[in-house]
């Protein structure tokens, strides 16, 4: 009986082992796709919120150390069984990595970091999905409504992996009289592609300038808000 299943088991553990690969490099891509955005755009010597919605997730964990070995960004880690280190009234936040899998999870993740005296609505944020989707325009456009809404963040970049590539999505407002301040398309900005080391597609800035100098004939408001005791612009 041994011989009959010998085989069949084998061949069911060769097939767990490349799918065990394919994470592995699947993972490596993302990570590299995210430290590469880290050395680019976020300002050196600030401090970067990385806020993960698993403990167990490789992902945030091997991003998290990777930065940590640069010594160039202080940082804040946050997560189910984590808390930020941060004193209650610090400098403003000026680069978020958020780790996520709905956007259920991104709305929790980003009301708990928008409730602290250190959320900058200026700030860059990087949106990381760890889970693969069948529509990722669709998925981009409700995570930066999610915090838009939430909090004016407009610096914002999703990344969804779509096949052998990792879209990363972004929006502008006031783009035109149809696109004011109502989040309701996207923009594919560039593609990381997971082909060897990884690159990206295009070199170009995925963190350009969000606010054009014709509004094309959109209301704009700006409040000023007191929160712990720093003054905080948001445009509405």
């Amino acid at each position: 009986m041994m011989s009959v299943f010998l085989v069949p088991v084998l061949a069911i553990m060769a097939a767990h082992g490349e799918i065990r690969m394919i994470r592995h490099l699947e993972q490596r891509h993302v990570v590299s796709c995210v430290v590469t955005v880290v050395q680019r755009h976020f300002p050196v010597g600030r401090t970067i919120q990385l806020s993960n919605i698993a403990d167990n997730d490789d992902n945030a964990t091997s991003v998290s150390e990777t930065i940590h070995r640069f010594e160039l960004w202080p940082m804040q880690v946050t997560g189910p069984s984590k808390m930020s280190l941060s004193r209650p009234n610090v400098e403003k936040i000026s680069s978020y990595i958020i780790f996520t899998r709905s956007v259920e999870d991104i709305t929790v993740q980003a009301e708990m970091m928008h409730a602290r005296s250190s959320w900058d609505s200026r700030g860059l944020f990087l949106i990381v999905f760890t889970v693969k989707v069948t529509n990722s325009e669709e998925l981009a456009i409700s995570v930066i409504r999610e915090l838009w809404q939430i909090g004016r963040g407009y610096n914002v970049v999703v990344v969804v992996q779509q096949d052998d590539l990792l879209n990363l999505y972004t929006w502008f407002p006031y783009s035109s009289q149809d696109n004011c301040a109502d989040v309701k398309n996207v923009v594919l900005i560039n593609q990381w592609v997971m082909e060897g080391e990884g690159k990206f597609l295009r070199e170009i800035s995925i963190y350009p300038c969000k606010f054009p100098s014709n509004f094309q004939g959109c209301i704009v408001n700006l409040l000023t808000q007191m929160k712990g005791g720093v003054e905080d612009v948001y445009v509405l």
